[in-house]
């Protein structure tokens, strides 16, 4: 879903708000799964390669 990769970088930045995601086990292990699909991980790969070239 389109969401998936929005939602897994705002919940990324929790810990900049000193914010442990690990309070809320339900959050962290969406954001587990989000991380381990082709498509986000794909948009991650593609986000770190921006740059450079």
């Amino acid at each position: 879903m389109y969401v998936e990769r929005p939602m897994q970088t705002v919940l990324k930045w929790l810990p900049f708000f000193a914010i442990d995601i690990e309070d809320w086990p339900s959050l962290a292990s969406y954001v587990a799964r989000i991380e381990t699909r082709p498509s986000v991980m794909a948009a991650i790969e593609a986000e770190a390669n921006a740059g450079r070239g």
